[in-house]
């Protein structure tokens, strides 16, 4: 029987010594380079910008929609820019914080008093009620069921009180 050797094919063994055969080591920056050039990579990193400044816009109208339902004066970022509050805004979102929570918190005083103000009025206007409704003048009917304003008419026509009622009682019905 033969000693084992190297099979057919086969080169003589590796030593230490001995260079390595096969694909030579790859340098890092030179592969990074020649895939940043290569056009279906470019495309790729094309399409991953332009839905990295989607998502960001998306994000930002977003943001600029609930500051708008907090302060309807406000639609877009430069009604913020414009606003004597922004270098506190602009550092507070330089620093990480979402847009709409910055704007709440160097507006709080003034939202605040709005929110203050809306609740006043709409008090006002549940106590009024259905005040707007009364006659002119703010006198009820009288007795009969006219003003003192709509029997003067009347009489500037010649009608009595008693008359006037009757016919206004005939013509409401």
């Amino acid at each position: 029987m033969p000693a084992p050797g190297p099979a057919a094919g086969q080169g003589a063994p590796q030593g230490p010594g001995t260079p390595a055969a096969g694909p030579a080591p790859v340098d890092a920056q030179a592969a990074a380079q020649a895939a940043a050039q290569n056009p279906v990579v470019q495309q790729a990193m094309q399409l991953v910008q332009r839905a990295r400044r989607s998502e960001g816009e998306r994000v930002l109208n977003s943001q600029i929609r609930r500051i708008s339902e907090l302060d309807p004066a406000v639609k877009t970022l430069a009604d913020i820019a414009g606003m004597d509050t922004f270098p506190q805004f602009d550092a507070l979102v330089r620093s990480g914080v979402p847009l709409d929570v910055a704007y709440k918190a160097v507006n709080f005083e003034r939202l605040a008093r709005g929110q203050a103000a809306a609740a006043r009025q709409a008090a006002i206007n549940a106590a009024r009620g259905k005040g707007h409704l009364a006659p002119a003048g703010g006198e009820g009917p009288a007795p009969g069921g006219l003003t003192e304003e709509e029997y003067a008419e009347w009489a500037n026509f010649g009608i009595s009180r008693k008359e006037a009622e009757h016919y206004a009682k005939k013509y409401r019905q």
